[in-house]
């Protein structure tokens, strides 16, 4: 976790000078952070901000008033992002706003210090990074809107018994409503792995009534082409497959290929076709 130095402590003039300056826009952003339990700088400039001058701003600032946390994770070339986390007062604001006691939130600062340090951040930033690159795009070209996102918590209290998705997000096209379920792939899980996955979201589709479409990212393109061969044989849901490159160089794209067609389709196009 970032050095705690210099930060003022939670008493009860932080608290009032918080109460004072936080906007609309704050608590929506905390309520992204508890959502999706840590959001980088760039993932929270794309879901915010216009400028990334400003992102940094406002956020410092956040940090400053202890609503939220930040930590730099170890990469070997470079500096990484900050990734933010709610703090004390963001978990109250929070709480605040669904009614609740503080001590009645999913939260904790030993979660957050955790998930710092936890083997499963990156998977968790990447799948995240998924859905903000994707909102920050339907602002910019129209036809399509992100009208919900999930993150893996929700999920879990969702459909835990069945499948585990690395986030959910419902999308609209023309009227139309398509839900997404993410597969994050970093491609360590056997194939086998994957079947038994698709083998279950057989199995919700059955309990929820309708077919959803699982998209998988898998990190290069040699695990695309495994992971389509098995999609082709095993796959009982609407399926899409791409590479996260392909996704964040341009997330509206032609990056999609399904079991179902011989070239890529975009997601626009994919609402738009039937399930089967």
């Amino acid at each position: 976790m970032n050095n705690q130095a210099g930060r003022p402590r939670a008493d009860e003039r932080l608290i009032a000078e918080a109460q004072r300056r936080l906007t609309e826009r704050d608590r929506t952003i905390f309520e992204a952070v508890y959502e999706h339990r840590v959001l980088t700088s760039e993932q929270l400039r794309q879901l915010f901000f216009v400028g990334g001058q400003r992102a940094r701003q406002r956020l410092v600032e956040l940090y400053r008033l202890r609503m939220l946390d930040r930590f730099r994770p170890y990469q070997q070339h470079g500096s990484a992002p900050y990734h933010y986390l709610l703090d004390q007062l963001g978990a109250a604001a929070v709480a605040t706003e669904r009614g609740l006691e503080p001590a009645e939130l999913d939260w904790s600062r030993a979660k957050a210090l955790k998930l710092a340090s936890s083997k499963q951040l990156d998977h968790l930033v990447e799948a995240n990074g998924f859905f903000t690159s994707l909102i920050e795009a339907t602002r910019t070209r129209g036809g399509i809107e992100i009208i919900a996102w999930w993150g893996q918590r929700r999920c879990a209290q969702a459909w835990g018994e069945l499948v585990r998705p690395d986030g959910y997000g419902a999308m609209e096209s023309d009227g139309a409503v398509v839900e997404l379920y993410l597969e994050w792939d970093r491609g360590s899980e056997a194939l086998s792995r994957i079947e038994d996955k698709l083998i279950r979201y057989g199995e919700l589709e059955a309990a929820l009534g309708r077919r959803p479409r699982v998209v998988f990212v898998a990190p290069s393109d040699g695990r695309e082409r495994e992971l389509l061969r098995v999609l082709r044989e095993h796959a009982a849901s609407d399926t899409l497959i791409t590479t996260a490159d392909r996704h964040t160089t341009d997330p509206l794209g032609t990056n999609w290929l399904s079991p179902h067609h011989e070239t890529r389709l975009n997601l626009i196009h994919a609402a738009q076709e039937p399930p089967r």
